[in-house]
Formats: C-alpha cells, sequence, structure tokens
C-alpha cells in the first residue's frame, strides 16, 4: 500500500530518511563493510534478506543521527511519546537494558541509596553498579498457593524509607514481572512523592498495554516519572529495540540524554531504529483493534488450558497478594504441578516432541505468550500440544520427577559493600564451600527470568548458594558467575586492617 504524504504514518520519520539515502545511493564507500549487500555472501542475502541487509547501515548521510536528533529519528521520538503518553521518549538500540542502565544512573549517584525490588532484571543491578548507589532491596512475598515469590513487601518498602528516607534518590518498580503479575503502583508514587524522587519503573513486557481495555493500567497513564519499554517482547520491533520514556519534572532529561550517549553504540542499527519506527506506525494505525483481539483471544485460551487434565493457568485468583493489582491475561502462566512433573520437563517436551516453544520455564510453571503473532491457529496447535503432553504424562511416556521442590525462603543479603564497591575490589576464587560468609564479586542469576540470587557486594548466605545449586540441578541455566555449575565462586579480598 502507498500513502499519500497526507497520511503516510512514517512521513519525515527515521524510516522515510533511511529508505530515502539508500535509494539516492548509487555505491557505497561509507561503512559497513558490506556497503548495501554487494559484499556480502549469497548465502548472507538468503538467510537475511537482501531488504534486511541494505537497511543496515548506521551514520548515513540523510539519516538522522540517534545522538543528535534533529530531523527523522527527532520526529519518531515525538510520534512515540504521543503514542505512549510520555513527555519526551527515546528510541534504545541496546534493549531494555540500556534503558534501565541510563535510569538509574542519570538519577543516583554514588552518595544516594536506591529504593528497588528484589526482583528487578539484572540490568537495574548493572545501573548501581555504574552510578555507584547503594541498594535498599525490597523482598518478595511468599505465595503458598504458587508455591514461589512474587509481587514485592510495600510494608518492608515503608520502613525502610522511614529509616533512610532522607538518603534515597530514586523508587525503581519491575511491573510486569515475567509473569504477568503487576503491582499496584498507587503505594510506590506515594512513597516517591513523599521523597520527591523519581519513580522509574520497567515495563519491558508490558509495552502492549496501551493498546486495550482488560489490559493493566500503563506506567506512564498511572504516574510513573520514567518508564522502560521492550516492544520487541511484544510488538512488531526487532530483538534489541527498546524505548525510554519520561513524563513531568522530577528527572533531568538532559541527563537520561547524556546517559544514552554514554552507554548506547556510537552507530546505532539504522535496522533496528526502522524496526521501533514501524512498529510505532502499526500501532498508531490499528494497535486498539489488534490488541482487543489478542485480549479476546487469551480469554478464550485461558479456560481451555484448564480444562486438560494437570493443568491450571493462574489466575485472578492471586490477585491482592504481595501488592499485586492486576495481570496480563496474555501471558498464560501454566502451572503444571499436578502432573508431578517440572515446567522444565514440560517445556523440554513441547519444544521436542511438538515443535512448540514456550517462553520459559521454572520448576512448577511453563509460560506462553500470547501477541500480534497469535491467532486461533496458534492457540489450537498450543492447546493440542499441551493436551498430548499431559497423556504422555498421565501413561508414563514421559516419567514423573521424583520431587518438584517448593520455593525456598532465602535470607535477605546483608549489603556490605555497593555493587561498584565489589565490582572494583581484588577479587579471588574460592570453592563453592568456601563461600558462606564472604562477600560476592559476582552475580548468581538463574536464567530465565534473569532475576539476580547473589549480587556483588552481599554477604553470602549458604542457603541462598544450595538454593542456586538445586535449581541449577533441577534444569535452571546460572548467568552471572564466572563458573555457571557453581563448583566455585568469585569473592572480595578481604583487605587486612589498617596498622595502629
Amino acid at each position: 500500500m502507498i500513502h499519500t504524504p497526507d497520511h503516510d504514518p512514517l512521513a519525515g520519520s527515521i524510516t522515510e530518511e533511511v529508505l530515502a539515502a539508500r535509494r539516492a545511493e548509487r555505491y557505497s564507500f561509507h561503512m559497513p563493510g558490506h556497503k548495501g549487500g554487494r559484499g556480502a555472501s549469497a548465502l548472507a542475502h538468503e538467510v537475511l534478506g537482501s531488504g534486511t541487509i541494505a537497511l543496515d547501515v548506521s551514520e548515513l548521510a540523510g539519516f538522522d543521527y540517534l545522538h543528535a536528533a534533529q530531523g527523522g529519528v527527532a520526529e519518531s521520538h515525538r510520534r512515540a511519546a504521543k503514542l505512549f503518553g510520555a513527555d519526551a521518549s527515546w528510541f534504545l538500540v541496546n534493549g531494555a537494558t540500556v534503558g534501565n542502565l541510563a535510569a538509574v544512573f542519570a538519577t543516583t549517584t554514588d552518595d544516594d541509596e536506591a529504593l528497588v525490588l528484589r526482583g528487578s532484571h539484572r540490568s537495574v543491578y548493572a545501573g548501581l553498579t555504574l552510578s555507584g548507589a547503594h541498594p535498599r532491596y525490597v523482598p518478595p512475598v511468599h505465595f503458598e498457593a504458587l508455591d514461589g515469590f512474587f509481587g514485592a513487601d510495600v510494608a518492608t518498602a515503608r520502613r525502610i524509607v522511614a529509616e533512610r528516607g532522607s538518603r534515597i534518590a530514586m523508587v525503581h518498580v519491575t511491573r510486569p514481572t515475567y509473569y504477568g503479575f503487576c503491582v499496584d503502583l498507587e503505594p510506590w508514587l506515594e512513597i516517591a512523592e513523599s521523597l520527591d524522587v523519581p519513580l522509574v519503573v520497567d515495563e519491558a513486557h508490558g509495552t502492549h498495554f496501551v493498546f486495550a481495555d482488560g489490559l493493566p493500567t500503563p506506567a506512564l497513564a498511572a504516574g510513573a516519572d520514567v518508564v522502560v519499554h521492550s516492544p520487541h517482547k511484544t510488538l512488531s520491533s526487532l530483538t534489541q529495540s527498546s524505548m525510554m520514556h519520561s513524563r513531568g519534572t522530577r528527572v533531568d532529561r538532559v541527563r537520561l540524554n547524556g546517559a544514552l550517549a554514554m552507554l548506547q553504540s556510537s552507530s546505532p542499527s539504522a535496522l533496528l531504529l526502522a524496526s521501533l519506527d514501524l512498529a510505532c506506525a502499526h500501532m498508531a494505525d490499528q494497535g486498539h483493534e489488534l490488541w482487543t483481539q489478542v485480549v479476546a483471544l487469551a480469554r478464550d485460551v485461558r479456560p481451555a488450558v484448564d480444562a486438560i487434565a494437570g493443568l491450571h493457568v493462574v489466575g485472578e485468583e492471586i490477585l491482592g497478594i504481595g501488592g499485586i493489582d492486576a495481570i496480563d491475561p496474555t501471558k498464560l502462566v501454566i502451572d503444571v504441578s499436578a502432573l508431578h512433573v517440572t515446567g522444565w520437563q514440560v517445556a523440554a517436551s513441547l519444544r521436542s516432541d511438538h515443535g512448540v516453544n514456550p517462553e520459559f520455564a521454572d520448576a512448577r510453571r511453563i509460560i506462553c505468550s500470547l501477541t500480534l503473532g497469535d491467532d486461533p491457529t496458534t492457540t489450537e496447535a498450543l492447546l493440542e500440544s499441551l493436551g498430548a503432553v499431559s497423556q504422555a504424562v498421565r501413561t508414563g511416556a514421559i516419567p514423573t520427577a521424583t520431587t518438584v521442590a517448593s520455593a525456598s525462603m532465602l535470607p535477605e543479603p546483608e549489603v556490605a559493600l555497593s555493587p561498584r564497591r565489589a565490582a572494583q575490589a581484588r577479587t579471588v576464587v574460592v570453592p563453592i564451600d568456601q563461600a558462606a560468609g564472604r562477600v560476592a564479586a559476582e552475580f548468581v542469576i538463574p536464567y530465565p527470568p534473569g532475576i539476580p540470587m547473589i549480587v556483588p557486594g552481599e554477604v553470602v548466605e549458604i542457603g541462598t548458594l544450595k538454593e542456586a545449586q538445586r535449581l541449577r540441578g533441577d534444569g535452571a541455566a546460572i548467568v552471572g558467575a564466572a563458573d555457571p555449575e557453581l563448583t566455585t565462586l568469585r569473592v572480595v579480598v578481604e583487605e587486612p586492617a589498617p596498622l595502629d
């Protein structure tokens, strides 16, 4: 379809500039080395597509520059801000990770403390390492019915504020989680406003919330100061393309922009930027209609999964626990524990036997995401595959697990050093059985979902180590640690006491 200039959703945008620049160019004597595809192999053209390779440019005459936006990039930012209800928006080419890094780095310093949910993504902890701020962690709440830890303990947050409020410079909340669970933002807004500090929300998995009724309230609409989005997770942009938005005056946009200039690539991919541009144009044109259909599809699928023997889709029965006030209905959190198998077993069978790939799994659940790429054909395939796996377990074709371990209450970590101090300290590798009581110098992160159990600067607890080893033995990957087998751990070298 060819749009007229008056109705072209891409007029004046990044995508229009890139296409115009490429069409005007006869020969390239600039980077990248494949020069619009002339230097790429036939296999690269076959696998990646000639059109994709042709759009793989960065700093190109006639194409606006991400770090000094005045033309198409600036126009696309303006349109994204309008679409999502922000005062300002930025396109990101280093994932939502760089949004969290920049937001933390721009709002805290090494003299500050930050109120942070313990269930944050690893990029939030990395942001604290960059800024030097001291984290004040808010623990999750034990869900007996789900046999897990979700949400956040607001009472603990208020206690921390009462004790440390004068030093807290930023409140950071992850909402929704990987599971699609959303804490009520109102108490976190009240805390931030009482301290006159910004509320930063990692809404990477909730970029679609603005586009349909029946989805949780978007964080920007709820009053957050900075919000990080990953449209590649639920919309249609390419992997690694993300966005950050701000509203109000609590956050200095010049500092945010400066942080992004330091942390993002100086050679931003036009391909990623154009994919964000196209995704936003798609949503501006059809977002509400399409996401209304996805929500309706999810409402049909959820009871159908529940009807399969041994399966249960987590629903609104969890509301009110741990401050959770909404769930994303398009995120199917399927409890398989009644079959006496692990989520990892079910996910593996779905992939290997049926070609169905869930989002991720844990000891008791699999999680499947419904997006614009789904319709009754894909959901019917999911239902058939889940039914087949259930039958295979019940007939013994898939062996049951000897145990499905219960979630363990982990001790609240003692923070001996800020993440930055730990990252800069001298370190030594010790056997894992000698790590308890030492100060960690590296992360221990079960993946997915990428939430750290041990963060640099914390005193290592034996119970936390055992739980991490159990998760690894059950099927979780461990990232962040130099030794993914967790036979050793890097810890801070104990400095000698000063002489009298």
